[in-house]
């Protein structure tokens, strides 16, 4: 995989898999239940909340400009979130300019425990 990166002239960014498995585990998510998208890559809901669940730009884009609220049940069914409007005072809350994120790095390890063979 690294072979092909360097030769579409990209460089190859560090824990390539892992990063892979966590942005398509964001995708999933935002399309399906967490529950079933975790039965479909293997790992349990803490562990994805966790380790590989991400908030993208897109996250953020959506918010700022969807003018009701989504409000979703901590159960995670897989019913359809019920959409209540919010009350505004006329001024935006919403500060244009961003903030960066706290990123926390994980070590060369990764998340997984270390294993003598695969």
């Amino acid at each position: 995989m690294q072979r092909i990166i360097k030769r579409a002239g990209v460089a190859p960014w560090p824990k390539l898999f892992q990063n892979l498995r966590s942005t398509r585990q964001t995708e999933l998510a935002d399309s399906f239940p967490t529950k079933a998208v975790c039965s479909w890559l293997g790992n349990s809901k803490p562990v994805a909340l966790k380790h590989y669940l991400q908030v993208t730009e897109d996250h953020f884009q959506k918010a700022a400009q969807n003018p009701t609220q989504t409000v979703r049940d901590s159960d995670d069914t897989g019913e359809q979130p019920r959409r209540e409007k919010v009350k505004t005072s006329g001024k935006s809350s919403f500060d244009n300019s961003r903030q960066p994120l706290n990123v926390c790095l994980v070590g060369d390890t990764g998340f997984e425990p270390v294993t003598s063979a695969v």
